[in-house]
């Protein structure tokens, strides 16, 4: 028929054009940082497949990504395959001299060192910045340097705040919820609706690709929501405030990595404005953290 003629004329026409970028291998760096980083070299998807020379430009994509240690540029029909290998991160040097200094004050409750020399004991009280083991030890033979390595559980005290007002405004969901949809015909986007959205709102966004016969089309179809939001005035008492710092503190705890604590103080201050909430607690945790020494190998 008609239609089909005119399918196999269009696929036939299309079958010299990259339709979609495939990549491969990556974790720590984004597909959309390698993509963005493919249109600056000059691939993208739309180009004729003719156009991409895999070895300059597989140079320049390592230039332009320092994260990147290698990578490939595979035509397979109307697909690019970018296979691409991360470079390592940079370990820390294990074996740099050393001290171990303390992140916070505290009472040293318990002491596990497997390289240095250790400066305090079971009961000291540190502060912060204080050497607990020192990477220079010497001895009849001379000095040598050493990688401090090990803990220092220390019991420590933390402090946090915070607060909250009785009255205040708020961005709320209306419940009104529109719709918006573009065609992306390679780099070509085309709204499917007139005029654009006004106003305050949450989006939500939902990416469809089309295929055929298996292969990707280079056509995506962007449906956006566009959640309808407004401000409201929110009054709370007393006890909605209490009750709604003390849930925020806890996932401030969470978020400080401290579960296993006692609680030394605990305070709500009402004020014309709100409630403020004061928190002391004391927790054991390691407090030891690297810091390297800077030696002159001048004479």
């Amino acid at each position: 028929t008609a239609g089909t003629a005119m399918l196999l004329l269009f696929l036939q026409l299309m079958s010299g054009f990259i339709w979609n970028i495939e990549i491969v291998g990556n974790s720590r760096v984004t597909d959309s940082e390698i993509m963005s980083a493919l249109n600056k070299i000059g691939i993208y998807e739309g180009i004729p497949s003719g156009k991409i020379e895999s070895k300059s430009q597989r140079e320049k994509l390592l230039l332009e990504i320092d994260s990147l240690a290698w990578c490939s540029l595979n035509v397979e029909g109307c697909r690019l395959t970018v296979n691409v290998s991360e470079a390592k991160e940079k370990a820390e040097n294990e074996s740099q001299p050393c001290n171990l200094k303390s992140e916070f004050d505290g009472i040293v409750k318990k002491i596990d060192i497997t390289a240095g020399n250790c400066v305090v004991k079971v009961g000291d009280t540190v502060k912060k910045g204080d050497v607990l083991v020192s990477g220079i030890i010497e001895n009849a033979g001379g000095t040598r340097f050493v990688s401090s390595s090990g803990t220092v559980t220390a019991e420590v005290k933390h402090t946090f705040t915070l607060s909250d007002k009785y009255k205040k405004t708020e961005i709320k969901e209306t419940g009104t919820v529109k719709k918006r949809c573009v065609l992306e015909f390679f780099t070509l986007k085309i709204p499917l609706f007139l005029g654009s959205q006004t106003g305050t709102y949450n989006e939500e966004l939902e990416t469809k690709s089309l295929s055929l016969l298996g292969e990707k089309l280079p056509i995506r179809l962007y449906k956006k929501k566009f959640r309808i939001t407004k401000e409201v005035t929110v009054i709370k008492n007393k006890e909605q405030l209490i009750s709604g710092l003390e849930a925020e503190m806890e996932k401030l705890l969470k978020k400080e990595k401290i579960t296993d604590y006692s609680i030394i103080s605990k305070e709500f201050t009402e004020t014309d404005a709100g409630v403020a909430l004061n928190l002391t607690v004391s927790t054991e945790q390691n407090i030891a953290y690297r810091d390297f020494l800077l030696i002159s190998t001048g004479n």
